[in-house]
């Protein structure tokens, strides 16, 4: 079966819209929700939300990296394919299984989970309405078209949903269960359709030799980055009670939402990495390695400097007054933002596809035990101001590990150029925004106003400096917009 080769720059896009539509959404609902649920049931939720994220993580172990990598390189062939397909899904049940037995134990022996068993049975559904999606597969054919049109329409309906049935705090419930519903529907799709690429079936024929191996290195890699990116919600909400989780919920929020964002140009590049890097057609990777992380470095700076320049306004908007104290914590996981993403490159863009998952891995470990342990340190004393320093420090320890092994096996030139021309480009931002300071104080109009100036003078001053992704992006939006208008 001979795949035909999607357009990498095509497949950006489309994962680019995904994300984006993650973003718009959560802009959309979260104003709403944090209004109608208030800062005590919305830190009831995401508490909640945090321990199914460690549920969850049984569940899918290192499936997903392990599956795409290895799966990439078998699509050519059907037969091949669909014994390997089979196998990591039979894996995937089990540890789903697994999963919903850890749950069973929380709730018979942590007495602070009985009073939250009702939001924990309802998101559970998640567990194993992932292990249904198998978005892997997906991922590994790039079809990327098919699942943001699929993801969209379930984020229309459950938005649907949300303004129709939650309209008071006590209906905290209600809205997990939508939220599930957003997952569930497109991840049942996702199990019909597969059959186009494969039959799949339980199977007692696993070759445990060849996948056990990299799948828990990839699990210990997963496994520590969840207890860095959640670890502070959970001992917030036991150590300062759910106000403190409300009020660092958006700050997290805001945080997810723009490094989702702005890593959808990675994700889409895995397979593409992985299969060249297999191939060792090396200079090609390298290339390919080489604008992607400059395009990367292009988008992330301005972003975060319009998000430090703007916190306030952001705040108002997206949460309201009453989460004003959000603005540390913000702050500080705006910076992050920087670090992660660069972690996230050279991680799983250079050292998984390269098979050096275990070098991830003790990054990983190294940057959750610090962080879990300056977390039980420091929340007592600063809340959730503590939280977002710690995610930080984590974030750093994590990027400087990948990058010192990573540039070993991707070669990423002009960084330090393109970083420059990012930073000119930057400096007009703060000044920007003083500037139109003076003549508005509505937050919406002030905001507006300080995004669209900052994207036009940072566009000017790249065209200006020749930043060659920032030109990459135009030419190719010049070109687009040409064959329309012809």
């Amino acid at each position: 079966m001979k795949t035909k080769e999607k357009s990498l720059k095509l497949n950006a896009v489309f994962n680019m819209i995904k994300s984006l539509s993650s973003v718009v959404f959560p802009l959309i609902t979260f104003p709403y929700i944090s209004r109608v649920l208030g800062v005590d049931s919305l830190g009831r939720y995401n508490f909640a939300t945090s321990v199914i994220t460690y549920v969850s993580l049984i569940a899918v172990l290192g499936i997903t990296y392990y599956s795409i990598r290895e799966g990439a390189k078998l699509r050519e062939d059907r037969e091949k394919f669909n014994d390997f397909a089979n196998q990591i899904f039979t894996v995937n049940v089990i540890s789903t299984l697994f999963a919903y037995v850890f749950l069973g134990i929380l709730l018979l022996a942590v007495p602070k989970f009985y009073e939250y068993r009702a939001l924990l049975l309802i998101l559970s559904a998640q567990v194993m309405m992932n292990t249904l999606g198998v978005n892997w597969i997906y991922s590994i054919y790039e079809e990327f078209a098919y699942i943001t049109v699929r993801s969209v329409i379930f984020q229309v309906i459950s938005i649907l949903a949300m303004f129709i049935f939650v309209r008071e705090p006590q209906d905290v419930e209600i809205y997990a269960a939508i939220t599930v519903l957003a997952t569930a529907g497109a991840n049942l799709l996702n199990f019909f359709f597969s059959r186009r690429y494969c039959k799949l079936r339980l199977t007692f024929k696993i070759d445990w030799k060849r996948h056990f191996k990299p799948i828990m290195v990839l699990f210990g890699m997963e496994a520590a980055a969840i207890i860095y990116a959640y670890t502070d919600t959970v001992i917030l909400g036991f150590v300062s009670g759910e106000y403190s989780v409300g009020i660092y919920s958006v700050s997290m929020k805001l945080y997810n939402i723009v490094k989702t964002l702005l890593a959808s140009a990675v994700l889409v590049s895995i397979p593409r990495l992985s299969l060249l890097l297999g191939q060792r057609k090396n200079d090609e990777a390298d290339a390919l390695a080489t604008d992607l992380y400059s395009t990367m470095l292009t988008l992330t700076v301005p972003a975060i400097v319009g998000m430090i320049v703007l916190g306030t306004q952001i705040i108002t908007i997206i949460a309201g007054a009453e989460y004003i104290s959000a603005h540390f914590s913000y702050v500080v996981l705006s910076v992050a933002i920087f670090f992660s993403l660069g972690s996230y490159f050279w991680g799983q863009a250079a050292l998984v596809p390269s098979k050096r998952e275990g070098i991830v891995l003790r990054a990983t470990l190294v940057s959750a035990i610090v962080n879990l342990v300056l977390n039980f340190v420091m929340i007592p004393f600063w809340q959730e101001k503590a939280a977002a320093i710690t995610t930080l420090i984590a974030e750093i320890i994590g990027f400087v590990w990948n990058y010192i092994y990573g540039r070993k096996y991707l070669r990423v030139k002009g960084t330090l150029i393109t970083v420059l021309k990012v930073a000119i480009g930057c400096i007009p931002i703060p000044f920007i925004a003083y500037l139109i300071g003076l003549f508005t104080g509505n937050p919406f109009v002030y905001t507006a106003l300080v995004i669209v100036v900052s994207v036009a003078v940072y566009s000017v001053i790249e065209l200006l400096l020749k930043n060659e992704a920032f030109m990459s992006i135009y030419n190719s939006i010049k070109k687009k917009l040409g064959r329309k208008s012809a």
